[in-house]
């Protein structure tokens, strides 16, 4: 465990280094939530309507803002192509050879590297909320704790997914237009959208899906908390870390017997 914790502190002190992507990054969520916002506030205006499906102008661009945060912290550069890039050039085989699990040391320089996008990406959220919108009015912060468990559940779900998608370079490639497509999924049905706001007939199909489990469930708890529901959203994110947990490491042990197949 020390190991990997010398990895995360090396990642976040590296990152550090960097101030001028952070700042882009502040900016370039700001932007994000920004045309969120025009876009719903244009729809609740020309409609008329203070509730669209349940949710309130206030707690729509709420769920947009935290749903563009999470979605942020876990779009990661070391999730998405440190992988690729070591397998495509050979320097997995060197990687692996490591005292320690290349998964694992992908995934602690992923947490070192999202400790600052965290803290700037939260701070940026938060402050555009209340600069736009205002507080949260059924918002509590007795379910705050409850609410950390489960968008923390849903970070990991959507790493797993591009940790996934980054290894299946040991077959293909490139693997970066399926991080494309997983990113304009997760945009759709996930971001711009809460689940009330699709057909009645696809409400379903979304609900059971890592879509849900990751990005709009545990949103909801931020803007409705309802204790059934959540206790529903951290099933089902424990069953999606699971799976995916075993697809994973099923994925990469067929892909490091390919490369020593191939001779590395």
């Amino acid at each position: 465990m020390r190991k990997y914790f010398s990895i995360y502190k090396a990642t976040l002190l590296e990152n550090l280094q960097y101030t001028k992507g952070i700042f882009l990054s502040f900016i370039g969520t700001g932007i994000h939530i920004f045309i969120f916002f025009a876009l719903w506030k244009y729809l609740y205006s020309s409609g008329d309507k203070e509730i669209i499906n349940g949710y309130t102008f206030v707690q729509m661009i709420w769920y947009v803002t935290f749903t563009e945060f999470l979605t942020h912290f876990s779009n990661s550069i070391i999730l998405r192509k440190q992988p690729s890039t070591d397998i495509s050039n050979g320097n997995i085989a060197y990687v692996i050879n490591k005292p320690y699990s290349y998964t694992g040391y992908i995934f602690s320089r992923f947490f070192g590297e999202s400790t600052i996008k965290l803290v700037v990406t939260l701070l940026c959220s938060l402050t555009l909320g209340i600069i736009l919108i205002g507080p949260l009015s059924t918002f509590s912060v007795k379910y705050l704790p409850l609410i950390i468990i489960t968008m923390f559940f849903g970070v990991i779900i959507s790493a797993l997914i591009r940790l996934i998608i980054s290894y299946l370079s040991f077959w293909v490639e490139n693997s970066e237009p399926f991080q494309w497509l997983f990113k304009t999924v997760f945009l759709i049905f996930g971001v711009t959208f809460p689940l009330e706001m699709f057909p009645v007939w696809l409400q379903p199909v979304i609900r059971y899906s890592p879509i849900y489990a990751a990005l709009s469930g545990p949103v909801k708890m931020i803007v409705d908390f309802n204790i059934s529901e959540y206790l529903l959203v951290v099933i089902s994110q424990l069953f999606y870390i699971v799976l995916l947990l075993a697809i994973l490491v099923f994925e990469y042990k067929k892909g490091v017997e390919k490369l020593n197949v191939n001779g590395g």
